[in-house]
Parts: structure tokens; C-alpha cells; sequence
């Protein structure tokens, strides 16, 4: 009987079984990563969380022109039409470049240190409402009235004195605002500007609206910023948002108001009716805290020429030297936290001020600055100890005036 087929030889032997088919286990989705955390281990890289170091610092902030400027401050000088803003502009332009002024300007008000400017610094003027033969004929008129060698004056000018239009450094593009901003200060920091006087802020980046905050969110905080990591310091003329009459409080710039959010200080300029003075009122400061918001000084513009002769007691209203003794040079008298004028001390100097040459009675200062009376004759008393004021003599009822021989 023969065999049956089994399917596999006989003489094979058997493999091992077959290894057992594993079970499909479903693919888990991975989770997108945070990008918070992303972001947190980002920074851990690159910032060591250094605490503020505070041992080299100075309390008071040095001055690059005293006494509002630090190193990379942004002025406004805020006025009306042919209140003065462009030729006081002008004169701070050429205060560090001319050997005659010394860096003084404004009849001394301003003072810039020259030893932070350099002996080689520039001034970049960026001139959104004029043209350049008319900022010639101003710088020219300017130096005419004072014993300025013109001959010399012209050279130094010439190579030191720059002048731009906006659109020459593409701030008027309104597609690359911030990118245009950033790169003119940067070309203007390689071309040795320590200083840009500018004319005026809306006409630099030509917003659409003025009053909408995207041309100071684009356009003038990225300016800013540059300016401050180069350490140029920048006046920025500006209209301001109401009439000014003399002696009356504007308040702001023309436009939105995020402008004084970038700004380190604001200036206001109003010129008086007869045209022979200027009055100009200081509102904000960083770096000089002990000027007071609303403290003005009034200028004595010369008749039949340029300049400025500020009037007594601008020296105390104004004073360049801070609690630390600092000054634009580096020195100065130190001065006393104790003996500074009191709120109502310059309201009265502010009042006599504006009365100069003439006189004010006790009862116009009563009425003028809402103090008793025995506050302010006590106020009074102190304020001739000190020798900034005086008593008119044989006056009935008395009357007070500044000092004459106070400089």
C-alpha cells in the first residue's frame, strides 16, 4: 500500500512556528509646541537677568546741553506761526560750532557741552518747510549781528553744518516709515551729527491726519530710539494745539498726543505784542527735574539785529547746575536742595518777571498767585535776602520789583 502524499516531505522536519503578527497600535498626534515656551527659553538664552547696577551711575544724568539735554535727548519747541521757533532753532544749530559762541546759546540759556560735542561734531538741520538758500540767508542774518569772523564762519559752516530735505532721507515714504527712520539717523550718527534741529514735526514724516498716531508709532518713536542709542541729541519744532497769546498757557503739540509720550521734554515759545520779547515756558524734562512744569524765562530780542538777551532772574528759574553740582562742563556750584525756590517764590519772580521793568504792588502778587498776603510778603522778604528782588523805595502801599543789579 503505497503512501499518501502529506503535502511536505517526509523527511523534513518540522520549522519553527511563525512569529505572531503584532497588534496595530494607533499613531498618538504630537502635540504642537507652546509658543510661549518657545519664546520663555528664547530669552533665558540670550538675557542674563542682570540686576540694575547702580554703584557708576550719577543722580543726576550729565548734561549735553544744560541744563534739559542728556546725551540722545528729543526737544519739542512748540509755538505759532512767526513766533520764533526757527531762529531759535538756528541759534542753538550754530552755539557748538562757532569759536565765538563757545556752545552758548539764546543769550546763555542753553549751553552745550563741548566736550561731549567733540571738537569735529556736526549739526544736521532737517528743513520740512523751507529750502535751503532761505536757512542760508537766516544762518547769515544770525552771524551778521554778532563780532563773528564770516570769512571763518562760512568755512566751518560748510563742512559742519548739513542740511537735509525729508524726503532726501525717506522719511516722507509712508510704506517704510520705520525702516527710513532708523537708517537716517544711523547715516546721520556716521556723518559725526551730534545734534539735529528739525522743522517741524508733522512736515518731517507728512502723516495723512496729523492727529492719528501711526506717523509717531512708525515714524518718530524708531527716530527716537536711534537717536538715543546714538546719542544725538534733536530740537523738534511743532505748532501747538491753541493760540498762544503772551503770557498765556498752550498745552501740547499739534496733533495726537502721542507725541509727548516720545518726547524727554517740551518747550513752549510765545512771542510778546510789541514783537521785542519772547517768553518761554519749560513743561517737561527728564533729565532736569528740579525746573518746575510752568517756569519761564522771558528774551530781550535786540532791535535791528539777531540774538537774545534773557532777562533777570532767568539764571534762577532756569539754573543749569542740578542737587549734584552737575553742569554742562562738569562743574559748577553745588547746589543746596534746601535753598530751592519754593512753588510760590517763582510765581512771584514769575509775575515780576513779566511786569520787568516796572513794579507789582503786594496786593497785585496776593491776587496774582491765590496766597495770603503774609505768605507772600514773608515770600517777598526771602526773595530780597536772597537778593533776586527789591522793594521800590518810598512807595505807599509797598511794591516790589526785580533786583536791577540781579544778572
Amino acid at each position: 500500500m503505497s503512501e499518501q502524499s502529506t503535502g511536505f516531505p517526509l523527511d523534513t522536519e518540522p520549522g519553527p512556528p511563525a512569529a505572531p503578527v503584532p497588534a496595530v497600535v494607533p499613531k498618538q498626534p504630537v502635540a504642537a509646541p507652546d509658543p510661549v515656551e518657545t519664546r520663555v527659553q528664547l530669552l533665558g538664552a540670550k538675557l542674563d537677568g542682570a540686576g540694575l547696577d547702580i554703584s557708576r551711575a550719577e543722580a543726576i544724568e550729565p548734561a549735553a546741553i544744560a541744563p534739559f539735554w542728556a546725551s540722545g535727548d528729543l526737544f519739542y519747541l512748540c509755538g505759532l506761526k512767526t513766533s520764533g521757533k526757527t531762529t531759535l532753532a538756528l541759534d542753538l544749530a550754530v552755539a557748538p560750532l562757532l569759536p565765538e559762541r563757545e556752545g552758548s546759546a539764546w543769550g546763555g540759556v542753553l549751553q552745550v557741552n563741548m566736550a561731549r560735542f567733540g571738537p569735529d561734531g556736526r549739526v544736521a538741520i532737517i528743513d520740512g518747510e523751507d529750502s535751503r538758500q532761505r536757512w542760508a540767508s537766516r544762518v547769515k542774518a544770525l552771524l551778521a549781528g554778532g563780532s563773528v569772523d564770516m570769512g571763518r564762519a562760512g568755512d566751518i559752516l560748510r563742512s559742519r553744518l548739513l542740511y537735509y530735505k525729508p524726503s532726501e532721507l525717506g522719511l516722507r515714504d509712508k510704506t517704510h516709515w520705520e525702516r527710513n527712520s532708523r537708517a537716517a539717523v544711523r547715516f546721520l550718527a556716521r556723518q559725526g551729527v551730534r545734534l539735529v534741529v528739525a522743522d517741524t514735526a508733522s512736515r518731517l514724516w507728512q502723516p495723512t491726519d496729523p492727529n492719528q498716531p501711526d506717523w509717531v508709532f512708525d515714524g518718530l518713536a524708531p527716530f527716537h530710539d536711534e537717536l538715543r542709542d546714538a546719542r544725538i541729541c534733536c530740537l523738534l519744532n511743532a505748532h501747538h494745539k491753541r493760540p498762544g497769546e503772551f503770557g498765556a498757557q498752550a498745552h501740547g503739540p499739534l496733533g495726537t498726543s502721542q507725541q509727548e509720550n516720545e518726547t524727554d521734554g517740551l518747550l513752549f515759545v510765545n512771542r510778546a505784542a510789541d514783537k521785542g520779547e519772547l517768553e518761554i515756558r519749560h513743561e517737561k524734562s527728564r533729565r532736569s527735574w528740579w525746573i518746575q512744569p510752568g517756569d519761564r524765562i522771558r528774551l530781550k530780542i535786540p532791535r535791528h539785529r539777531f540774538g537774545y538777551e534773557p532777562l533777570p532772574p532767568w539764571r534762577e528759574i532756569w539754573p543749569h547746575d542740578g542737587p549734584s553740582g552737575d553742569s554742562a562742563g562738569g562743574s559748577g556750584t553745588h547746589f543746596d536742595p534746601s535753598a530751592a525756590l519754593s512753588p510760590m517764590k517763582r510765581e512771584i519772580l514769575t509775575v515780576l518777571q513779566q511786569a520787568h521793568p516796572g513794579s507789582r504792588s503786594e496786593s497785585e502778587l496776593v491776587s496774582s498767585t491765590e496766597h495770603d498776603r503774609s505768605s507772600v510778603f514773608k515770600a517777598c522778604r526771602e526773595l530780597e535776602a536772597a537778593g533776586l528782588i527789591e522793594a521800590v523805595p518810598d512807595r505807599d502801599p509797598r511794591e516790589w520789583m526785580l533786583r536791577r543789579s540781579s544778572q
